[in-house]
């Protein structure tokens, strides 16, 4: 059995998704930004990406080193903190959010894209390309309903109220329908 060679065609990008993961990533690096700010203010000294996986360790350690001259009882970081009354609390609350979004990639849009594959899955495409196409030119004449076109095709062709406009169910393309 031969199989042929189809090129993939592009039929929906969840930009939806694809911002919330930006949005994420652009968090954790303003924070990571936020919190070497805060420790070089503190203690002199720079940070490095394993000091985020333990933040509130990592600083008292700093603290440690930082203090060494001054700290003649070799008291934990803990305690040197309280007594030079270093306020924390920003850090803390910097290492609270930075925790929430500690595990955001930068997002590729390739990821967040639906590909058709097969030549049915093409076919499928182009045909709901096709009625909408005929919706949006017979528009121009005459009011088309659009629910009544997605009622019609039984969803393969969706009626996006954000957008305004008429489009392809990449979900009915990929025989993902829910019901």
């Amino acid at each position: 059995m031969i199989k042929e060679k189809v090129e993939r065609k592009e039929i929906f990008v969840d930009t939806d998704g694809f911002n919330r993961e930006q949005s994420s990533y652009n968090k954790k690096k303003q924070l990571e930004q936020n919190i070497r700010f805060l420790v070089k203010k503190l203690t002199k000294q720079l940070t490095n990406s394993e000091f985020y996986k333990d933040i509130p360790t990592n600083f008292y350690k700093a603290i440690e080193k930082a203090y060494k001259n001054s700290n003649p009882m070799n008291l934990k970081g803990q305690k040197l903190v309280q007594l030079l009354e270093i306020d924390t609390t920003e850090l803390f609350n910097l290492d609270r959010q930075y925790q929430a979004v500690k595990d955001a990639k930068e997002p590729s849009l390739v990821n967040f894209t639906e590909y058709a594959e097969t030549s049915e899955e093409i076919a499928k495409y182009n045909a709901c390309k096709n009625v909408i196409e005929a919706c949006n030119t017979l528009d121009l004449y005459i009011k088309v309903f659009p629910f009544n076109i997605q009622q019609a095709t039984k969803n393969a062709v969706k009626w996006d109220m954000r957008k305004n406009q008429l489009v392809v169910n990449h979900h009915w393309i990929k025989d993902k329908m829910r019901f």
